[in-house]
């Protein structure tokens, strides 16, 4: 979540990663402002990704929406 996000003070976006199939690869990821995450997966025998961000609130849990970016994204061999 980049420093400068609007309305990100005080969320929580919880980051999932899926095959073609729906089936989620490794664990869902927490990131907050100033609390960046690493994640790493083994992309073995998929053929496609889907990524999914859903943010809360850190008080309440309640849906909040703001913007989280892929910082140094890389698929590497």
């Amino acid at each position: 979540m980049a420093d400068n996000t609007p309305d990100a003070s005080g969320a929580i976006g919880d980051v999932s990663f899926y095959d073609q199939d729906d089936r989620q690869i490794g664990k869902t990821v927490a990131v907050s402002l100033g609390r960046p995450s690493r994640a790493t997966f083994d992309l073995a025998g998929a053929v496609q990704t889907k990524i999914t961000c859903a943010g809360r609130d850190r008080v309440t849990d309640e849906p909040r929406h703001f913007y989280v970016t892929l910082g140094d994204a890389a698929l590497v061999p």
